[in-house]
């Protein structure tokens, strides 16, 4: 593991002749696709020595910012050129780096291709930086990307029907990492909008549970409930709903 920065400085490693060589050997590895072997995590240099421009977007707008679903992954493509002229077979090596930790890792290696073209596919997550990285002899340049993705809490009621003057359970809980100490909210539609009736903070690796009691209830009514996570700079997902869910409450 290493610390993912922007812009990422990266040390060549000693022992690039071999990656080059796997590289090289490799079908899993042609240009403009993505090594499906265990790499180090360490770029090799391209015995190329040509390279002075290198671009990286998301998806097929190629942004540099993008959000997505939770469950939805993207793809990563950009170019690498010298003087407005693609450059072929040079490696990129795509760094992932989850927003909330210091701690990067290496997602893959793409080979440009007759075009100076790269593509990789970026699994779904959470929200990271997402870094294009091409090093030679002359040096090392990157271009990085910012990946956000939506949470998606999970909402179970341990009974869909109860009566008035009754305790109605929920629990739950919120894709990782980072998973603890978030807040999530209880809501019930009323009108065009939703009200918030409970408030919980996560533990036990994103785990929720609360409960309330009907009291006010004297005919029979149908209520559409969710959960809601509200983002935060310590929970690596933007804020997201669950699905919703029905509530039936008798007298």
């Amino acid at each position: 593991m290493f610390s993912l920065l922007r812009p990422l400085f990266l040390k060549a490693p000693l022992a690039v002749l071999c990656l080059l060589a796997l590289s090289a050997l490799s079908p899993e590895l042609s240009r403009g696709e993505t090594s499906s072997i265990p790499l180090a995590n360490s770029c090799p240099r391209s015995d190329l020595q040509r390279g002075s421009r290198l671009t990286a977007g998301l998806g097929t707008n190629q942004a540099e910012t993008t959000v997505v679903d939770y469950g939805e992954g993207t793809t990563l493509s950009g170019w690498l050129s010298e003087l407005g002229q693609g450059v072929s077979g040079a490696l990129i090596c795509v760094y992932s780096n989850v927003t909330t930790e210091e701690e990067g890792e290496l997602l893959g290696i793409a080979v440009t291709d007759q075009n100076g073209r790269y593509e990789i596919a970026v699994p779904p997550g959470p929200s990271r930086t997402l870094t294009a990285v091409y090093k030679n002899d002359q040096g090392q340049i990157d271009s990085w990307t910012l990946l956000q993705s939506r949470t998606a809490p999970v909402l179970r009621l341990q009974s869909s029907v109860i009566h008035n003057k009754h305790f109605a359970y929920f629990s739950g809980e919120i894709p990782g990492p980072d998973n603890d100490e978030v807040i999530v909210v209880l809501q019930v539609k009323r009108g065009k909008g939703w009200l918030v009736f409970r408030r919980y903070s996560t533990r036990d690796g994103g785990k929720f549970s609360m409960r309330y009691r009907f009291t006010r209830t004297f005919v029979p009514t149908t209520y559409v409930v969710r959960a809601q996570v509200l983002g935060a700079p310590e929970y690596p997902y933007l804020g997201g709903d669950s699905q919703e869910r029905t509530l039936r409450v008798l007298p």
